[in-house]
């Protein structure tokens, strides 16, 4: 097959000129060899993730595989620019999460979403705008940090640490004041991440999942049964903010970032510290007036702007039913009409 690319979400061929195993495998050693990497690993389990840089050029985080036996590559172009959340149509309230001074945020979505350019857009802000000591702890290196008012120390697992709870109880002793993991593999990681929210920490960290219903309760899930009620009332106590976020194809052949936003009230927190968990997608339309939004309402707000189509709209949305009827009123019915 010809190499092949994303753009906008479809996938386009750069040409007609046909890849044969010979030539993925030039390809790919070529990569290791850019990256200053062994490809020892690779050889041996067929899986490696890993980012390097271009000067002048790009950033470029590689996932390598191995399929029936040849080599193969996804490779993902990172900026060397730090994200503007304005001109990605990232929301105020996301934004506005740097201002907070410690606890829990949580940023969702599926693969290709948008999440590490959110959670890059707001350590950025919270570089320019406090002092202190960020820590990234991510595998691969994404989006690189200079030095603004932080100080930005980057960690790449498992280079620069074995795994990601060692990394994180560490942070307790580096004096660190945000915290940014990027990846939650297991419940021990979940357990360390909480501590460090509870102990006056910022923590920011990702989930793959697509509504704040589901990543609370994918959250919970991860721990022993025995200890689910116990870490619901720590998990309602630390927990801030969670964002979900989908990208949508949008009328102008781009795609643009919706979004659901659930902070927490008193209510919530009761929510979450009692489940069950599946209310929360009410409370979160009940809520709306109070800073919440709703991840329909966000892709109502893109289709009144004119940014998405009907049809995006309605396929999109979580009650398609619903967005079908908010965007096509009946007509009232007018005394004396057949």
């Amino acid at each position: 097959r010809p190499l092949s690319y994303k753009s906008n979400g479809t996938l386009q061929t750069l040409n007609e000129i046909i890849l044969y195993s010979k030539d993925t495998y030039e390809f790919v050693t070529a990569l290791y060899a850019l990256a200053r990497r062994d490809i020892s690993y690779f050889d041996r389990c067929g899986d490696d993730r890993f980012s390097f840089t271009l000067p002048r050029f790009s950033r470029y985080r590689v996932s390598a595989f191995k399929q029936r036996g040849s080599y193969a590559a996804v490779i993902r172009v990172i900026p060397l620019e730090l994200p503007d959340a304005a001109s990605l149509g990232i929301p105020e309230a996301v934004s506005n999460l740097s201002r907070l001074s410690n606890g829990l945020v949580l940023v969702a979505g599926s693969g290709g979403s948008g999440k590490s350019t959110t959670i890059a857009s707001i350590l950025d802000r919270i570089n320019q705008e406090t002092s202190g000591h960020i820590i990234t702890l991510e595998e691969p290196l994404e989006f690189l940090h200079p030095h603004k008012s932080c100080m930005i120390s980057q960690r790449e697992l498992p280079a620069d640490s074995e795994s990601y709870p060692a990394a994180i109880e560490n942070a307790f002793f580096q004096s660190a004041d945000v915290l940014m993991i990027a990846e939650m593999p297991d419940a021990e990681t979940v357990q360390a991440a909480l501590a460090a929210a509870e102990n006056r920490h910022l923590v920011f960290t990702t989930m793959r999942t697509e509504s704040a219903a589901e990543t609370l309760d994918s959250l919970i899930h991860r721990i022993p049964v025995s200890e689910q009620q116990h870490f619901s009332m720590r998990l309602a106590a630390a927990l801030r903010a969670v964002v979900c976020q989908k990208l949508l194809p949008s009328a102008d052949g781009r795609l643009v970032p919706a979004f659901e936003i659930l902070t927490m009230n008193p209510a919530l927190r009761r929510l979450i510290s009692s489940t069950p968990i599946d209310q929360i997608s009410e409370m979160t339309a009940a809520f709306a007036k109070e800073g919440l939004l709703s991840m329909d309402e966000s892709i109502f707000r893109l289709f009144s702007q004119g940014s998405i189509d009907a049809e995006t709209a309605i396929a999109e949305a979580v009650d398609p039913a619903g967005m079908k009827k908010r965007i096509y009123p009946k007509p009232p019915v007018l005394e004396g009409s057949d």
